[in-house]
């Protein structure tokens, strides 16, 4: 039963044994540990098998914070899009994925005019959009999507310790 397979697992991380953990979270369906395991280690596949069977469960905040984890930004501000959280999608995007803020804002204004109610119709015509409205972009803005443009191929190899790219694991 999955209690007694999340038991094993405890006593398992209690002995350091994480395979032996890591085999007794995922036959207790137990997605917490498995992405506190995962976390923990580094293990990108992990974190990424449990972002999946997290968002087929209909956990999306243990998937949110799996690829937060994986650094997948466009995963994170696709599920809070997909969640019906265009605002948090936006801001999200701006701090982590500056190149995805056009494409969140249009659905971010989509979805308040689709209220057909007056005042969120207003508030999505005040919504700034990059594409459109650089000038509300103007402080920092090239820099930030510079900065994407660097990070990014840092991020596909890997965990990393911010010392220039270099591999947890390696």
């Amino acid at each position: 039963s999955e209690p007694r397979w999340r038991t094993i697992g405890d006593k398992a991380i209690g002995r350091w044994n994480l395979t032996l953990a890591q085999e007794c979270f995922e036959k207790a369906k137990d997605l917490n540990a498995l992405l506190l395991l995962g976390t923990s280690t580094g293990d990108r596949t992990l974190l990424s098998r449990v972002a999946t069977l997290a968002l087929e469960r209909g956990s999306t905040n243990i998937a949110f914070a799996a690829w937060l984890q994986l650094d997948d930004a466009e995963s994170c501000v696709k599920l809070l899009l997909d969640t019906g959280r265009a605002p948090e999608a936006a801001l999200f995007a701006r701090t982590y994925a500056p190149s995805l803020v056009s494409r969140v804002v249009g659905a971010w204004k989509a979805e308040l005019e689709s209220t057909k109610r007056s005042k969120q119709s207003a508030i999505a015509s005040r919504i700034a959009d990059p594409q459109f409205d650089s000038a509300a972009f103007e402080e920092g803005w090239e820099e930030a999507l510079a900065r994407e443009g660097e990070v990014r191929p840092v991020k596909a190899n890997g965990l990393t310790n911010g010392s220039g790219g270099e591999d947890l694991l390696a």
